[in-house]
């Protein structure tokens, strides 16, 4: 009802006066805030352009979180940071704020440009570059940092056991990573993914979900490259001598907040959206079989966790196992915060 109120309100706005009401929203400037809504002009058809548009706007919010969260751990004024992946620039200028030389790379010119106009506005003092992590030569000159955050990105390339190593050769012994990746198998993702909006599509394999995709309606190139389970993940941070803090991640809550429940309700309307999508026009055969045999692999999956939980009458292990659920099916973005130990040759 608030979002419908707030939509209607929008409209009603004038444009000018909308812009500025979203300027001081997010904490952007005026030429970033004019260059996004260029880019997202004729996407408004799209069902996920409002994430699109939120997930740009809040850059500079979402970097400040993240600079916050890890003064808990280092000290960040004085400090090297990089923020690989940096797109629309939030984080370096984050930092650069709290007195880090701050570096931005990322391999999308376009996005790079938009980072430009954001540190332009900011008056921010960043250094921001076009270079490949996934490719060793293209990151041998960068030297290192004390601080590197990686948010959103490991899911978009190909070669991951590469791009770890990449990173964790370019974190100083002692310095702090900090990572932020979307869990595929959480039921919110599972529901409607974070990136088209499309139901059982983390689920699939790459090429199953390519063809997916595109019977989806869209026309664009398919950005996702492969997700892992969090053990793959935290094996190769730890093949690099990056070390994790507390349970692996950090967002998992010692209390439960309801988080199984959540996952209990959400099966019964993840078989009924499958039963739905089957149905849906313009879904090949083949991708209906694919959809269908990895979405019920997931149910049987999750509902055994959920069956073995509830049969638990101990309440430290119902709680061990509780959270072990919740990370594995209900938290839908692992949060990693990691220290390179100091022996590591990596």
């Amino acid at each position: 009802m608030l979002r419908a109120f707030e939509t209607t309100v929008q409209r009603l706005v004038p444009d000018r006066l909308r812009a500025a009401l979203d300027r001081r929203r997010y904490g952007v400037g005026r030429r970033f805030h004019r260059a996004i809504r260029r880019y997202l002009s004729g996407l408004e058809h799209y069902p996920m352009y409002p994430v699109w548009s939120e997930f740009a706007l809040s850059t500079n919010l979402r970097g400040k979180e993240v600079a916050r969260k890890l003064q808990r751990y280092t000290e960040i004024r004085g400090k090297r940071s990089l923020d690989i992946g940096c797109a629309y620039g939030g984080y370096p200028i984050a930092f650069a704020a709290e007195g880090a030389e701050a570096v931005g790379i990322d391999i999308n010119a376009r996005f790079l440009a938009f980072a430009a106009e954001n540190v332009k506005d900011q008056r921010a003092s960043v250094l921001l570059l076009e270079r490949d992590v996934t490719k060793s030569d293209h990151i041998r000159d960068l030297g290192l940092f004390d601080i590197i955050t990686c948010n959103d990105l490991i899911e978009h390339v190909e070669d991951v056991a590469t791009t770890f190593r990449n990173i964790a050769s370019l974190l100083r012994p002692g310095g702090l990573l900090f990572m932020e990746i979307p869990n595929a198998w959480s039921v919110g993702q599972v529901l409607k993914d974070g990136h088209y909006g499309l139901f059982g599509i983390t689920l699939l394999s790459r090429p199953d979900a390519i063809r997916y995709f595109r019977e989806s309606g869209y026309n664009d190139e398919y950005g996702v490259g492969h997700f892992h389970r969090l053990e793959e993940y935290v094996a190769l941070l730890e093949g690099h001598g990056i070390r994790l803090r507390g349970e692996r991640i950090t967002n998992n809550y010692d209390k439960l907040d309801g988080r199984v429940e959540r996952v209990r309700d959400a099966l019964p309307a993840i078989r009924a959206t499958l039963e739905a999508d089957l149905g849906r026009e313009g879904l090949s055969s083949e991708s209906k079989r694919a959809l269908s045999l990895a979405t019920e692999e997931f149910l049987q999956e999750a509902g055994a966790s959920l069956a073995a939980y509830e049969t638990i009458s101990d309440a430290t292990r119902r709680r061990t196992l509780g959270q072990g659920l919740a990370r594995s099916y209900e938290i839908e973005f692992w949060e990693l915060i990691g220290r390179k130990e100091a022996e590591s040759l990596s």
